[in-house]
Parts: structure tokens; sequence; C-alpha cells
């Protein structure tokens, strides 16, 4: 089991898209196959004006990352996700050298330029197929 850290998470900007911030260092990606997640989210800001979610991130070479990819449902509000069955990611990760993990964070209010502040924590579980 890997565990991802529990991390302070800033997002000042709005943002169309998902924000990565890594909690985990690369490892091996094809290790990385089968995974399932738990993910606890403390101190939301409420009313649905930030979204977090567990991600991966893969690449061949640390210089030149891919995009991060979700790996759960995003929540919205404090409280825990606790991990269902194992999800078959070897599509992102099979063909990919690393990967690392960590939280993919929004500000969901499109003219709101406030900072949404959260804590987070999980843990990643991986097994090869």
């Amino acid at each position: 089991m890997k565990r991802v850290p529990l991390s302070p998470l800033l997002v000042f900007c709005n943002a169309d898209s998902y924000i990565f911030f890594p909690a985990t260092p690369w490892m091996n990606a094809p290790d990385a196959e089968m995974i399932r997640e738990a993910l606890e989210a403390r101190n939301m800001p409420g009313s649905g004006t930030m979204t977090l979610t567990v991600g991966l991130q893969t690449c061949n070479t640390v210089d030149a990352p891919d995009a991060a990819v979700a790996l759960a449902t995003s929540r919205t509000a404090d409280g825990l996700s606790f991990p269902g069955s194992f999800s078959d990611k070897s599509g992102n990760t099979g063909n990919r050298q690393l990967v690392r993990f960590g939280y993919l964070v929004k500000n969901t209010t499109t003219s709101d330029s406030t900072v949404r502040y959260a804590w987070a924590c999980g843990a990643v579980e991986l097994h090869r197929k």
C-alpha cells in the first residue's frame, strides 16, 4: 500500500481544469496496474466551491510528465471515500516508466479569485495483474 500523505491544498485561481499536487515520489509504473484508493477530505470550503480527488501522473522522464488522471470521484465536502474494487489502470501506466500519486484540485467558482483551502490524505493500494 502506498500512503498519500496528509497535505494542505491551496487553490487561488479560477480553474477550468484540475491542478495536480504530487504527494509521493516517482515509482516504477508497471507495478501500478491494478489500483484502488481511499481519500479523506477535511476543511473543505463548502458550497461546492472546491473539488478534489486522488490522481496519478505518469512519465518516461521526470522532466516531461503526462497530464494527471483522476482515480476516483471528486469530493466537494468533508468526508471519507472508502476503497472499492481494484480498477485496471494499465492503460495509463503500462507503457510508461514512472508513476506518482497526488491530489487533483479545482476552484469551481468561475468569477472568484478567493483562495480555497483544504486538507486531504489517502492511501493507494497497488498490485499487478
